[in-house]
C-alpha cells in the first residue's frame, strides 16, 4: 500500500505560526507564516503524518511544535517499524525533552504512524485526526480539554499535551492492521480548522475526486472563511494498493 498526502499551512490573522508538521520524510521550516508540501510514500518504513500545534499562551510554542516534529523525523529515520510501547517510550521522553528546554512551552500531536502491515494512531491535546471511509466520516480521537467535560469552560483549556508544564502526561496510542484500507482519505488539523468547520463540510470536501494538493488547501480556506483567527493547518492523506 502507498499514501498520497498534502498539507496547507498558513499563519491566518496570528503574528506567526505555531503548527508544525511532519508528512513522512518532510517537516515544515520554523514558524514559516505558509508552508504548502506534498509527497508519497510507501509502507516499507515508518512514516509519520502528524499536525503539532504550539499551545496559546505559553512562550514559544512554535519551538516545541518544531522540536516534536523534529524529533519524530529524526526516530522515524532510525526505525524501520513502531509497536504502541516504542511510541508511547519516545513521546515520553520528548515531553520530559521539551520540558528541559523551556518548562513553560507546549504542543498538542496527532496523527498516524504508517508502516508495514498496520498503522498506529497517537493523540495528546485537541488536534484532531479524522478518517473518511466509504464515504463515511469518523473522528478517531478526542480533544484533551476541560470543555470536553464543562460545557462552560474555554476551549483554550488543555488537560494533557506535550511540555507546558504538565507533571505527568497520558499518550493515547492505537495500533491496527484494519486502521488504515485502501481507499481511506485521513484529515489531520489543528483547533484552528476543526473548531469552524462542521462535520458534513470536512466530509463534503473529502469526498471530492480531485487530488489531495487541492483538498488540504479548500478545508483551511473553509475555517478561514468560517471566521477562524487562529493558525490553520491541514494534512489530507489518501490510502492505496
Amino acid at each position: 500500500m502507498k499514501v498520497i498526502a498534502s498539507v496547507y499551512s498558513v499563519k491566518g490573522k496570528r503574528e506567526k505560526n505555531e503548527d508544525s508538521f511532519i508528512l513522512g520524510n518532510k517537516i515544515n521550516e520554523l514558524a514559516k507564516s505558509f508552508s504548502e508540501i506534498k509527497t508519497e510514500c510507501s509502507d516499507s518504513q515508518a512514516s509519520f503524518f502528524a499536525v503539532a500545534d504550539g499551545m496559546g499562551g505559553h512562550t514559544s510554542g512554535e519551538k516545541a511544535s518544531f522540536m516534536v516534529v523534529n524529533r519524530l523525523l529524526e526516530i522515524q529515520k532510525s526505525n524501520s517499524s513502531f509497536t504502541a510501547e516504542k511510541l508511547v517510550q519516545e513521546i515520553t521522553k520528548l515531553h520530559q525533552d521539551v520540558l528541559m528546554e523551556n518548562s513553560s512551552m507546549g504542543t498538542t500531536l496527532s496523527g498516524i504512524v504508517f508502516q508495514k502491515g498496520q498503522c498506529g494512531l497517537v493523540n495528546l491535546g485537541d488536534s484532531r485526526t479524522y478518517r473518511l471511509r466509504e464515504g463515511v466520516l469518523a473522528q478517531l480521537t478526542y480533544d484533551d480539554s476541560l470543555k470536553r467535560t464543562d460545557f462552560s469552560a474555554p476551549s483554550n483549556l488543555l488537560l494533557n499535551g506535550i511540555g507546558g508544564g504538565l507533571v505527568s502526561i497520558s499518550v493515547y496510542c492505537k495500533f491496527s492492521s484494519d486502521l488504515i484500507i485502501a481507499g481511506d482519505k485521513f484529515l489531520i488539523c489543528s483547533d484552528g480548522v476543526h473548531r469552524h468547520v462542521a462535520d458534513e463540510k470536512l466530509s463534503a470536501l473529502l469526498l471530492q475526486n480531485v487530488d489531495v494538493s487541492k483538498i488540504s488547501p479548500s478545508i483551511v480556506q473553509a475555517a478561514i472563511q468560517n471566521g477562524s483567527n487562529d493558525n490553520c493547518t491541514a494534512i489530507v492523506a489518501e490510502f492505496k494498493n
